[in-house]
């Protein structure tokens, strides 16, 4: 349907706020489906990822997760999905 990206920054550091907007924009097409269609398609599957991986990434690599406080397992750190498994 249609294709978001997000320009080139300049900036070395980014701000939490800035991080969820990238969020924001990565989930936007599927919202607009909603809205405008009453209906989603699986067609946001990759914009559902992207989302999903920024916000764990800020959770595991960035330290911003609140509720839990300054975390950053490192790189070797893999999450467990809701059957048990890692």
């Amino acid at each position: 349907m249609g294709f978001t990206q997000m320009l080139p920054n300049e900036r070395h550091n980014t701000y939490r706020q800035q991080i969820l907007d990238g969020v924001c924009v990565a989930l936007a097409g599927r919202a607009a489906e909603e809205v405008l269609l009453g209906d989603v398609t699986d067609g946001a599957i990759s914009d559902l990822h992207r989302a999903s991986e920024i916000l764990v990434g800020m959770v595991t690599k960035l330290g911003f997760g609140s509720s839990i406080g300054l975390f950053s397992p490192g790189d070797n750190y893999k999450l467990s999905n809701s059957a048990g498994e890692s």
